[in-house]
């Protein structure tokens, strides 16, 4: 069961409180505090706060503690001792941890805590639909912090991050939406493109080993940007490179025929060498992802005005299907021979098998493209 971080509920209060005036009404009786209305305070009443609390601070004070935590929610509850026994818990521990967050972002906004990573994607995604390039420019600015953050924490890997992080948002998704970002900002901006260029090498200098998924798509991304710059070269020799290092990689041969059949640019549109690059992808043994790359050839075929063969791919990409049907049941079979499943031994029960699980929107997309479910099959 996700457990969110103090900055994560609270945000989640904080909206609840816009939608919901009955509900703010309610909390204000509490005498609760909102994160808004802390930051509205002085730091003297800040101070005075937390001195009625019985932990005096100042900048001097405060400064040292920053290097042992990396949250003022860790550092509230580090100090929580020192409070009298009322103030361990509900309202008086909500005043600590605010006032902390709120005089460590005033005193040293250039020592970032998690409760600012956090503020500082929030702040991204308000600003994406409206400016979408102030969007990109904060997240590139949450991008810095984050890589400051991991080191800081001594953490390998973002999903390790993201369990100790809790935040409104993973980084886990979030790194994929400031790739996307990057990209349809750039599309009228071009200087993003080359900022996308160099986050997604930095992404895959930094943890290209960690996901799969969002490794291949920082590929692609790298190479179609450097694509739409007119940078062909670069784009064909990063997509030879890496299917020559793993050439049933379906996707990538799919990415690659895209900057010839599906690209945006009708100046570089070559049919006919997407198409080659697609059947030389159909020629790779146990290639990955095949009913994609039919797929993908069909939609070619079609573009061009060839309908027949069109036809003939759709009957490939049928008689792929069915085999690939008959193979999941005789696999199904053998385990069940195998007493993997045992369905009638009374002596051992036959063990539960998982439920499927649902697929989240912000979840990998399980076709193996590297893009989230809904940018890609949960469209």
């Amino acid at each position: 069961m996700f457990n969110p971080s103090a900055i994560a509920a609270c945000r989640m209060v904080e909206e609840k409180c816009a939608e919901d005036p009955e509900y703010r009404r309610k909390l204000e009786k509490t005498g609760k505090p909102l994160l808004s209305q802390v930051r509205r305070l002085s730091d003297e009443a800040l101070i005075e706060k937390l001195g009625s609390l019985g932990v005096p601070m100042n900048r001097e004070r405060l400064e040292p503690l920053l290097g042992r935590f990396v949250s003022a929610e860790e550092m509230a509850a580090a100090l929580e001792p020192e409070t009298p026994s009322r103030g361990k818990e509900g309202i008086e521990s909500d005043w600590l941890w605010m006032a902390l967050v709120v005089l460590w972002e005033r005193w040293f906004p250039d020592r970032p805590n998690a409760e600012m990573l956090d503020d500082k994607m929030q702040e991204g995604y308000g600003q994406e639909e409206k400016n979408s390039r102030l969007g990109c420019e904060t997240w590139l600015e949450a991008w810095r912090m984050f890589l400051r953050l991991i080191d800081q924490w001594k953490i390998g890997s973002i999903r390790e991050f993201d369990d100790r992080f809790r935040g409104s948002q993973a980084v886990f998704n979030w790194v994929q939406d400031l790739e996307t970002a990057l990209w349809n900002a750039g599309l009228d901006e071009r200087d993003l493109l080359e900022k996308r260029i160099a986050y997604c090498e930095e992404y895959l200098e930094r943890f290209g080993a960690e996901e799969p998924s969002i490794t291949q798509g920082m590929r692609i991304a790298t190479a179609e940007t450097h694509a739409e710059l007119g940078q062909m070269e670069k784009a064909e020799g990063f997509f030879r490179q890496w299917l020559a290092e793993d050439p049933q990689w379906g996707w990538g041969w799919i990415g690659w025929s895209d900057q010839y059949g599906l690209t945006r640019r009708p100046e570089r549109r070559n049919f006919e060498k997407a198409l080659q690059i697609l059947n030389e992808a159909l020629a790779v043994k146990a290639v990955r992802d095949k009913r994609d790359i039919l797929e993908r050839l069909e939609d070619v075929y079609k573009e061009l005005g060839r309908p027949e063969e069109a036809r003939e791919v759709q009957r490939r990409k049928k008689e792929f299907e069915a085999l690939s049907q008959a193979l999941a049941k005789e696999e199904k079979r053998a385990r069940s021979i195998s007493g993997l499943l045992q369905p009638d031994d009374p002596e051992m029960p036959s063990p539960q098998l998982p439920p499927r699980q649902k697929i989240g929107r912000n979840d990998p997309c399980p076709c193996g493209s590297g893009k989230k479910y809904k940018k890609c099959c949960g469209r």
